[in-house]
């Protein structure tokens, strides 16, 4: 958990200088991740952007999924970088690169992917462990994954 505090305040510390220059909206998270193990992912996202050039995104949530017929709930922490450099009035402008990474209290993924429009994400990557499950098998080699964020201004509008 001292990791996951360490990686968000390094992440605000960098985006602090740019404070005034960029602007951020708040996301609702859902997906589906493989890190040797399946899981649900449910949180909320934070994404900072100057320009639809380069976004920033950070979220909190937690992986939901199974072990040897026992329930886990396992933290998680993560940062992305999205950018695409394509003329911005062009269709080529609605994905992005993504390089990010995940953490959580018995792993860590660097992982890369794209992501259209910001808000439906595909990764792959590879998981390094930080410790075991309950199970004895840990969250070790390829992982990848499917997110959908939806922003929290179209929930509103549309459950009124």
């Amino acid at each position: 958990m001292r990791n996951i505090s360490l990686i968000l305040i390094c992440l605000f510390a960098f985006c602090a200088p740019y404070k005034a220059q960029l602007s951020s909206h708040y996301l609702v998270n859902a997906g589906y991740s493989y890190y040797n193990h399946h899981f649900a992912d449910i949180g909320g996202k934070l994404l900072l952007l100057e320009n639809d050039e380069v976004i920033f995104r950070a979220g909190l949530g937690v992986m939901l999924g199974s072990s040897e017929k026992k329930f886990l709930a396992l933290p998680k922490a993560s940062a992305d970088i999205l950018f695409n450099f394509k003329d911005i009035n062009t269709v080529k402008h609605g994905y992005y690169y993504l390089a990010g990474l995940d953490l959580s209290t018995k792993n860590i993924a660097p992982k890369v992917g794209i992501s259209i429009l910001g808000l439906v994400d595909f990764t792959v990557g590879y998981s390094f462990p930080i410790g075991t499950l309950s199970s004895q098998k840990a969250l070790r080699g390829f992982s990848s994954g499917l997110s959908i964020s939806v922003p929290i201004v179209m929930v509103k509008e549309v459950s009124q």
